[in-house]
């Protein structure tokens, strides 16, 4: 089974066009989050995303940011005119399908248990030896994460910790799962 998985899209529908062409035949797809709020063409990746059969789709905290229930006064004046300018941009069916979207989700792919989370909490003082303890606190054979937009991978004894990286940057993974995780590559337009 092969599964491509996009993170951190921020409405930049040209990359992400130009990866969904790239990743055709897949069989299925994982979107990580923050998918609007950022670029120029939200409604264009809603309506190209809506074509698509999604698999696994999370919010990430961009995502969070467009739903009636945050307060976007607390971020900063520059991320506050993204909000807006995002929500002037995007329909009602929209909302509703980043109000039915969860924070996280676990799946199971043969014998691989996944779990997907926007924010896996990497921060840069964070020690390897840290980030390796977390990543066993999960019941997870396979975690994928978005949020800092930098492609990573890091496999510790049966575990693997998967960031795709970001759209927007044109970035992505492709997964590749038989009983277990055979193949996983980091990809770039």
């Amino acid at each position: 089974m092969r599964i491509a998985v996009l993170s951190d899209i921020h409405g930049e529908f040209g990359k992400l066009k130009m990866i969904l062409d790239q990743i055709q035949g897949v069989d299925k797809l994982v979107l990580l989050g923050d998918l609007y709020v950022g670029g120029d063409f939200p409604s264009a990746c809603w309506t190209l995303l809506k074509t698509l059969k999604i698999d696994i789709q999370i919010l990430g905290n961009t995502d969070e940011w467009l739903l009636e229930s945050f307060d976007i006064s607390s971020l900063d004046m520059h991320c506050r005119q993204e909000v807006l300018a995002a929500k002037a941009k995007l329909n009602a069916s929209v909302m509703a399908s980043l109000r039915a979207a969860d924070n996280e989700k676990k799946r199971r792919v043969g014998k691989c248990n996944i779990f997907c989370i926007h924010d896996f909490k990497i921060t840069k003082d964070l020690s390897l030896a840290l980030i390796e303890q977390r990543m066993h606190d999960y019941p997870a054979d396979l975690i994928l994460c978005g949020h800092t937009h930098q492609p990573m991978m890091l496999q510790s004894k049966d575990k693997i910790l998967l960031n795709p990286g970001a759209v927007n940057q044109g970035c992505y993974a492709l997964i590749e799962i038989g009983e277990r995780v055979e193949n996983v590559s980091l990809r770039r337009l």
